[in-house]
């Protein structure tokens, strides 16, 4: 964005909240004060300055920003919380679920079509295959959850999940019985 308001592409930045335009007060400051620099206005939907001098526009940014990430700061403290609480009772916590699982009413289901894959994994990861030989088996017969071809990278994600496969659950250094039906036995 800045080369490009370097070179005069564009007059004016407009942005829904001067938090959208960057995520740290620090950067939000340092991106403003190099636009208007460079003769580009900064144009905020849901707070408009107005007709204030550039000092006090600054003022009002600086403290509309500081509020900004203090507030995402407490919800991301919030957030994880939460999550960190739900894993201690073994309960998923969200986010896209691990090979071999669903997530149906933010509970981890197994689909058995990925769960065969994932102990075959695990087969012949015991029978010391290298994980480009796993790799390679598996694209004999049926690619990743994207219908993408199996890498040695998606192997080893899967083989560095174990507990969770044997029925545990971890999340933020909390490590405890899953909730959801071990894949491993």
């Amino acid at each position: 964005m800045l080369s490009d308001a370097k070179n005069q592409v564009f007059s004016a930045v407009i942005v829904a909240k001067l938090d959208r335009l960057a995520r740290s007060l620090v950067l939000q400051l340092m991106t403003t004060d190099e636009l208007q620099k460079l003769g580009v206005q900064v144009i905020s939907v849901a707070e408009p300055l107005g007709e204030q001098d550039q000092d006090t526009a600054r003022l009002i940014r600086s403290v509309m920003g500081a509020f900004s990430e203090f507030e995402r700061s407490r919800i991301k403290t919030r957030m994880s919380g939460g999550r960190r609480e739900k894993a201690k009772i073994g309960g998923f916590s969200g986010g896209p679920p691990q090979y071999g699982y669903v997530s149906r009413d933010h509970k981890l289901v197994i689909d058995e079509d990925q769960a065969d894959v994932v102990r075959k994994i695990f087969v012949l990861r015991a029978e010391r295959w290298t994980l480009q030989e796993i790799a390679d088996k598996l694209n004999e017969t049926t690619t990743t959850r994207r219908g993408k071809a199996w890498r040695p990278t998606q192997v080893s994600r899967i083989l560095k999940h174990r507990s969770l496969y044997r029925g545990r659950y971890a999340y933020a250094k909390t490590e405890t019985k899953g909730l959801q039906e071990a894949i491993l036995r």
